[in-house]
Formats: C-alpha cells, structure tokens, sequence
C-alpha cells in the first residue's frame, strides 16, 4: 500500500486506537471476543483469497496490466500490493492475538489501556482494506474484456 492508500489507513488506525479505548468490547475473560474476532479475519481472508483467485483466471488480468497508474506500475500492481497487505495484514492480527496475553496497563472506567484496545483497531482496518478491496473490485467489474 502506498501513497494515499497508505495514509487514509495509517489515520484509522490511529484514530480507532484512541477509540478503543472507550469501547466495552465484551467479556475479556471468556475469549469469546477474540474468537470472534479470529472468525470474522479468517473470514476475510477466505473472501480475499477468492476474489484474488477470480481475478487471476480472468481476461481482465491483460487489462489491468496494461492500465498504467500513479505511484504503481499498472492497475494489476495496486491490486497486487493491496491483497498483499490485506492479507498480511490479517494474519498478523490472528498471530498477535493467539500469542499475546491479556494485559490492562490501564483502567480508569471510562477508557481502558490494554490489550482490549486493539479490537476497535483491528475491525476497522480491516473492513477499511474490505471495502476498499469491494470499491476497486466494482470499478473493474464494468471493464470491457474479449471484446464484449
């Protein structure tokens, strides 16, 4: 991800971690809110993969190769390098939630320090590279290919 990609997404992720804090994710205890969470990324992922897939057996590949944009090299790249960091991006998450703890640096009642705060993080830069990845999926629906 670069350019403007790169800040829209840096600037989520910011904000929503001060957000986090605010939010009452639901029972820490249990586990049931990080199982949740690993759901709804695996989730995600199949849905990327997918769709990466389609894009890859599809004449549109010549197409988006051969449409140059700014910042990348061709329209194929930009989508290349987005599934790629979206991908990564949550398998990360998945990793950091199984191998790190539950910890509270921090609660003062009304905004939380810990662990709890990178749910609120995680939902949104992941529905940000979702809708992102729906919005440029759409865009390139309506590309002529074969002639058609």
């Amino acid at each position: 991800m670069r350019g403007r990609d790169l800040k829209i997404f840096l600037s989520i992720v910011i904000v929503s971690l001060v957000i986090g804090g605010f939010f009452d994710v639901g029972d820490v205890a249990s586990g049931t809110m990080y199982s949740n969470l690993i759901t709804f990324l695996s989730i995600v992922i199949g849905f990327e993969i997918t769709s990466l897939s389609i894009i890859f057996n599809t004449p549109l590949k010549k197409l988006l190769y051969d449409r140059k944009i700014f910042h990348y090299r061709t329209e194929l790249h930009r989508l290349r390098d987005f599934y790629r960091f979206s991908i990564y991006l949550s398998l990360f998450e998945i990793v950091f939630i199984f191998l790190v703890p539950e910890f509270s640096l921090w609660d003062c009642g009304w905004w939380k320090v810990g662990k709890v705060m990178i749910v609120v993080p995680i939902i949104f830069s992941s529905v940000y590279c979702i809708l992102r990845l729906c919005q440029d999926l759409f865009r390139i629906f309506v590309f002529p290919t074969n002639g058609a």
